[in-house]
């Protein structure tokens, strides 16, 4: 086990991204986009959430680890490997996050 690697992704996750998707997930299903889970909500709620949240968190992660990792050139690496991090985020998540905006109330 790389102790030094999962101690690094704990990290972002107790304070990065857990905080930041329990808001996140919360104002999108009580305040932006309310209401039953019909297609039109959850279809919204995804587009609203793969489209408008994951390009900003997706980098925002992507520097958080690399400041961790002790890289240099940070800005230059999170601008040159996101887009296709985010392509391959959606081709994950917008099935996952469909089924889990239909399903979880």
């Amino acid at each position: 086990i790389d102790w030094l690697r999962t101690g690094r992704f704990f990290l972002m996750g107790v304070i990065w991204v857990a905080p930041v998707t329990h808001v996140w997930y919360g104002l999108v299903s009580t305040r932006l986009l309310p209401g039953p889970s019909t297609v039109a909500i959850v279809s919204k709620r995804v587009l609203v959430d793969q489209f408008g949240f994951a390009p900003i968190f997706l980098p925002c992660f992507m520097g958080g680890l690399f400041l961790l990792e002790g890289r240099p050139n940070i800005p230059q690496q999170v601008r040159e490997m996101a887009p296709d991090a985010i392509v391959a985020n959606w081709a994950l998540w917008i099935p996952a996050m469909t089924v889990n905006f239909a399903i979880v109330p």
